[in-house]
């Protein structure tokens, strides 16, 4: 196993723990309900207050998309690892 391998398969080990943690979870939902919330209470005609709740909305799913894309990484390299043991 390459030295690459072996790091994207830590990462994904490292970015699976935060992601099964009970508490970032809950972080995660109180963001993004605390978001929402403020969104709701803005006026309609308060556009920079929107986008700036819109922009910190995106970046939160961001951050849980790169959990879950580094997730997928360690998957398909362990994958790939499995295939070339199978092969040899």
């Amino acid at each position: 196993m390459m030295v690459n391998q072996q790091k994207i398969l830590a990462e994904a080990a490292q970015a699976r723990a935060l992601r099964g943690d009970p508490l970032l979870t809950k972080f995660f939902t109180q963001i993004r309900k605390d978001i929402q919330d403020q969104w709701q209470q803005t006026d309609i005609k308060d556009m920079q207050s929107r986008e700036q709740l819109y922009f910190l909305a995106r970046a939160v799913n961001r951050l849980e998309d790169s959990l879950n894309e580094t997730i997928a990484a360690g998957q398909y390299v362990s994958y790939d690892v499995r295939q070339e043991h199978e092969f040899k």
